[in-house]
């Protein structure tokens, strides 16, 4: 069954926020006791509210984890070079298609979408270049996200026009940065507490 495509997008973008227990400095209890919830997400009957809220992500003014906020540019400033070859496609689809085309230009993914592990990993730290801590703990996120996104499967990633293991790996690094961000360099201010609070929510409400 194909069903809506941009459910599905933020489905595996879930999956990827949730799964793979990662360990290191300032990673919050409870997340070192989450399951593998790719199987689940991507058969459950139950994930609408997640969907919508992950579509929906709280936009912060400021740098909420260390001194420099997640540099989406870095990928989309790719996107005019895609227009052409991605042509006429339907809206649901534009995202994943997009953010595979990018990353193909960047070197991330191959010519079928799949990350190329250790360039994505080399590259993480740019989206966040600027404030050495903050590289330096992008850097310890970025491989396991990175294996994370070469286990989605392929009958799963087939739903979809496109390949979503840039966009999914993206959002999964930039998820973990802002809910694992360690307590020295956490910004108290309301936006970001807020924010932090959203996505402790949405890791702890498929917590077994």
């Amino acid at each position: 069954m194909r069903g809506d495509t941009c459910n599905m997008v933020s489905l595996l973008c879930i999956a990827v926020m949730l799964v793979t227990p990662l360990s290191g400095a300032g990673v919050p209890d409870f997340y070192q006791q989450l399951p593998n919830f790719m199987t689940f997400l991507t058969t459950s009957q139950n994930v609408n509210p997640i969907l919508s809220r992950v579509v929906r992500q709280t936009k912060t003014s400021v740098p909420c984890c260390g001194h420099e906020k997640f540099s989406w540019s870095i990928i989309t400033d790719e996107f005019n070079g895609c227009k052409e070859e991605i042509g006429d496609i339907e809206k649901k689809e534009r995202i994943p298609c997009f953010f595979e085309c990018a990353g193909v230009k960047l070197g991330i993914c191959d010519d079928e979408g799949y990350l190329k592990k250790d360039q994505a990993v080399e590259l993480s730290p740019k989206f966040v270049e600027g404030d050495e801590a903050l590289e330096n703990f992008v850097k310890q996120l970025a491989p396991k996200i990175a294996d994370t996104i070469a286990n989605i499967p392929d009958d799963v990633r087939k739903q979809l026009k496109c390949n979503i293991a840039v966009y999914a790996y993206l959002r999964g690094l930039h998820f973990h940065m802002e809910l694992m961000c360690p307590i020295e360099m956490q910004n108290p201010a309301d936006e970001c507490e807020k924010l932090r609070a959203e996505y402790r929510q949405l890791a702890e409400q498929k917590r077994g």
